[in-house]
This record gives structure tokens, C-alpha cells and sequence, in this order.
């Protein structure tokens, strides 16, 4: 499984991969939270950021939820209606973009589609990543 996080001013975290086998439930999602995104985002942003996840199981389990005290801004489950696939950026846009570009040939190893899933998110257009994160309030007052 691959994971990453985008921002309205176009930064772009690393791409987080899981290995092989790991089945991706809260406890590794919040371990992943706690020592590859926090950090990444404290160090970009400071404090002046809004953290989103979608409703996903992983996401809503309670764990997860204590992650909003370790966060400036954090949108908890609450926040997200049923059909949170629609205001999170990188559900209706980003990654089927990324998505789109690797899967343009096939690939004989991991080490292949991960080098491709890289190159496809370090081109990824500047401005389609801050005009799809900056549709986030407008898209979640709509619903």
C-alpha cells in the first residue's frame, strides 16, 4: 500500500510505502501518522496546517482519533459525511491521476512500480494540487 499527503501550497509529502504482507489497520496507520507524517508536516508547516483523512476504518478507529491532540488542525471523524470520497483530494483527484500515469504499462517488479509511482508524484502539476486541496471547504460545505 502506498500513502502520501498533499497541501493547498503544493507541498507534497513523501510517498510512504508498506511492506509487503502488512496488513494496513489502525495500529500501522497510526504508527505511520505518528512517525512519518507528523513529523513531515510539523517540519513544513509548523502549526499552520489543517490535517484531513478520510472515513476509511483505519481513519475513524478511536487510536486514530486521539492523533487530533497531537495535530494543530484536525478534522475528526465528525466532520466527514458518508460520502467523504468526494472532499478529500487525494481520493476524487490526486491519486487517480497518479494512478493514471503509472498505469500506462505494466511493470515486472516492485522496485519498477515503485520507481514509476515516485516519478508520476514528483511531476505531479503544481497547480492541479492547489486548486484540488484548496476545493476542500468549498466541497465540504456542499455535502
Amino acid at each position: 500500500m502506498v500513502s502520501a499527503a498533499a497541501a493547498f501550497d503544493v507541498s507534497k509529502s513523501p510517498l510512504l510505502f508498506s511492506d509487503a504482507g502488512v496488513k494496513f489497520n489502525n495500529e500501522v496507520y497510526v504508527e505511520m501518522l505518528d512517525e512519518k507524517v507528523l513529523p513531515w508536516v510539523t517540519e513544513t508547516f509548523d502549526d499552520r496546517y489543517t490535517f484531513i483523512q478520510d472515513g476509511s476504518p483505519a481513519n475513524t478507529f478511536n487510536l486514530t482519533q486521539r492523533c487530533k491532540g497531537h495535530f494543530s488542525g484536525f478534522w475528526d471523524k465528525m466532520m466527514w459525511p458518508l460520502s467523504s470520497a468526494n472532499i478529500n483530494p487525494m481520493d476524487f483527484a490526486i491519486w487517480s491521476i497518479v494512478k493514471s500515469n503509472v498505469s500506462a504499462r505494466s511493470y515486472s517488479n516492485v522496485s519498477d512500480l515503485k520507481k514509476a509511482l515516485l516519478s508520476s508524484w514528483i511531476k505531479l502539476d503544481e497547480e492541479v494540487v492547489r486548486r484540488t486541496c484548496n476545493s476542500v471547504t468549498t466541497r465540504h460545505s456542499e455535502m
